[in-house]
């Protein structure tokens, strides 16, 4: 991990370089060298494993309380979910509270921040750890907890390196640097050194190949993963339907839990109003490229028992990864064919000022749609080009990141230290996109400080030379 903010070199496939100074730097630290006492934000990009090392942190005491914010569908849900917390700080005992997935809350941040701020008032002695995508981080939650507990170390989990994945591929018995040289050829650098997606790379090229796009990957790991079951729930017997059905089904739930803002899906009763009973799921049709086919009872329960889907608690199913929800939902809304004014009416928020965005738990999936199919979502782009910025690496499209260049040059925020590691908006037509913002100061009086306009656009410009590993902008 680093400090968030904290510079590291990636090379032009977008893997994480270890070089002989970063062996020796202090700036990074293992996350064993983490102290057990202090209030931690752990930020870093989708799949990268946040979830994971919090649990790392946390370990199996029993007085942390572990709440899942995308189980907080509402201001009275979120209080009993912290509830746990603060009934017990009377005793004395020092407490921690997890807070996972900030970026997957349904309630707005503003919310969010105000409830918990409340909540926890006067708190001084209770642990928080926080999970979050970098790009989605509330820098307010992070300030009002630090009033509240006095301290809050905000650190980013850092991508796998060259080296990092070439060990994890011979782990599996894979010839590691021919993985490497793989994953380079097919410009996947950025999806091998997320652990979430390396791993679908992995199982992807011991079937044979790897894909040449995100979607490409997506799309056959996780139908690989429709194929597979659970390994914690064996099964007796082969399952209901074929793995295109069963993926099909999985994206119809996804779409379901992400749209309606449930957390999970409740398979023995009775649910509460943050899930979904399981037999809901069970009618009408999906459509498959040989047909549609009707969704039984018997279909759902084989997809929810498969690789896609992991438990939640007692009785309790969810979506395995926020990321693959994603992809699920892009993937039920395209295969719909959803027309523009109902998808705006799904995937954007306009605020009490008139601004219309796409909400931080939603932009994964807008963005999803704009790499499947960007001709006919391309207004994602011009309506809200940061959102769709943040996970610019699932969208291949000239057109489409042009678009997300423009939108960053106009946008006119300078501090883009969080979010533009994510930036790959390389096309075709870049250099000359970037050279008039370049060469405007030259020509302009823009003044001593970055607030100018000139200036702000000159200063993305370079960003975004830097991030796209550029050389051709004089």
């Amino acid at each position: 991990v680093v400090d968030l903010g904290s510079e590291y070199i990636v090379d032009e496939d977008g893997i994480r370089s270890d070089t002989a100074w970063w062996a020796l730097s202090s700036v990074k630290r293992s996350v064993a060298e983490l102290s057990p006492e202090r209030s931690l934000a752990i930020l870093g990009e989708p799949g990268i494993g946040k979830s994971t090392t919090i649990t790392r942190l946390v370990g199996d005491d029993p007085w942390v309380n572990y709440v899942r914010l995308d189980e907080a569908t509402d201001v009275h849900s979120l209080e009993e979910l912290l509830a746990p917390t603060v009934s017990t700080l009377a005793t004395g005992r020092r407490r921690t509270l997890v807070l996972d997935g900030v970026d997957e809350c349904p309630l707005a941040p503003k919310t969010l921040v105000r409830r918990v701020g409340a909540a926890l008032s006067g708190c001084s002695k209770l642990r928080v750890v926080v999970g979050c995508r970098t790009a989605d981080w509330p820098a307010s939650l992070g300030a009002e907890l630090r009033k509240t507990l006095g301290s809050l170390d905000v650190l980013e989990l850092l991508p796998l390196s060259a080296e990092d994945i070439v060990a994890l591929a011979s782990s599996r018995e894979l010839d590691g640097v021919a993985f490497l040289k793989a994953v380079r050829s097919v410009a996947a650098g950025p999806l091998a050194t997320l652990p979430l997606t390396l791993d679908l790379l992995m199982k992807l090229y011991q079937e044979g190949g790897l894909p040449t796009n995100a979607r490409g990957l997506y799309e056959r790991g996780l139908m690989l993963l429709a194929d597979e079951p659970d390994k914690d729930r064996a099964f007796e017997h082969r399952p209901a339907g074929s793995a295109g059905q069963r993926l099909a089904i999985a994206a119809r739930i996804a779409a379901v839990l992400m749209l309606c803002g449930r957390s999970a899906i409740d398979v023995v009763g009775p649910s509460g109003e943050e899930d979904l009973p399981v037999g809901e799921l069970a009618a009408g049709a999906e459509p498959l490229p040989a047909g549609e086919f009707a969704v039984t009872a018997e279909l759902v329960n084989a997809t929810l028992a498969t690789g896609l889907f992991s438990g939640r608690g007692p009785g309790r199913i969810g979506i395995r990864h926020a990321s693959f929800a994603a992809y699920l939902t892009a993937r039920y809304l395209h295969a719909h064919q959803v027309p523009e004014h109902q998808l705006r009416a799904l995937l954007t928020r306009t605020s009490s000022l008139g601004r219309t965005s796409v909400p931080s738990r939603l932009r994964e999936t807008a963005a999803w749609l704009v790499a499947i199919a960007p001709d006919r979502n391309g207004w994602f782009v011009d309506l809200d080009p940061v959102a769709i910025v943040a996970h610019s690496a699932l969208v291949d499209d000239h057109h489409a990141r042009a678009g997300m260049v423009s939108g960053l040059l106009d946008d006119g925020d300078v501090d883009r230290s969080t979010s533009r590691r994510r930036w790959r908006l390389t096309h075709p037509g870049l250099a000359d996109q970037l050279r008039p913002a370049l060469r405007a100061p030259l020509d302009e009086d823009a003044g001593p400080h970055f607030g100018h306009p000139v200036s702000r656009r000159a200063y993305t410009a370079i960003e975004i030379a830097r991030q796209s590993v550029m050389r051709d902008v004089a």
